[in-house]
């Protein structure tokens, strides 16, 4: 099974550094143009079909990369990123003064904020994307998702620990690789045109 997985184009609110979760805000012109470079580096890629997070940076990602092929685009509330619950729209530069954001750096994969998701908890509901992408034998799906679920399905695909998951740092123009039989599985770039701004102890 081989698949291709990317992150949504930029925000506004990433550029200001707002805690996004499951908000909507849509894509600003360097998100535009992150989708418009995914999509012409996925020109020669046969895509079957878009399994796509159903908030809208994702999907505006998603439809520009359909854009003049014939590929059904499926919206999937599971792709959502992780929510951050009561501190989804605050500014991050608020929560470090307040030490809120130390805690989460502490230990990223594991931190619930209050009334939002643990990355733990984000893979109960990525387990089913994962069993029917293994389906997809002789297809080519790609998933247009958000940061957080890109660390869990890292994780889940390479078997690395949440302490190594939550040190990778996808790039809103880095495509992925998702490739599985039945005894292996790995997530890795699609090109090495960048190093990844992670290291891990795998």
């Amino acid at each position: 099974m081989r698949a291709l997985a990317v992150r949504h184009g930029a925000t506004d609110w990433n550029t200001e550094r707002l805690v996004i979760g499951q908000c909507d805000p849509p894509l600003n012109k360097f998100g535009r143009a992150d989708a418009a470079n995914i999509s012409h580096r996925l020109a020669a890629e046969q895509i079957s079909t878009i399994w796509t997070s159903d908030l809208r940076r994702a999907v505006e990602t998603a439809i520009t990369i359909a854009a003049g092929r014939q590929i059904q685009i499926s919206r999937m509330s599971a792709l959502r990123e992780p929510s951050f619950g009561l501190l989804e729209g605050i500014a991050i530069k608020k929560l470090e003064q307040c030490g809120e954001w130390g805690i989460r750096e502490s230990d990223k994969y594991a931190y619930l904020p209050p009334g939002g998701e643990s990355c733990f908890m984000v893979e109960e509901r990525i387990k089913p994307i994962l069993k029917a992408l293994f389906g997809q034998q002789d297809r080519l799906p790609l998933l247009v998702t958000h940061i957080g679920v890109l660390r869990v399905l890292f994780r889940l695909l390479n078997g690395c620990s949440p302490g190594d998951a939550a040190l990778l740092r996808p790039l809103h123009s880095d495509i992925w690789i998702i490739e599985a039989d039945e005894r292996n599985s790995c997530m890795r770039l699609f090109d090495q045109s960048r190093t990844p701004a992670y290291v891990l102890a795998i």
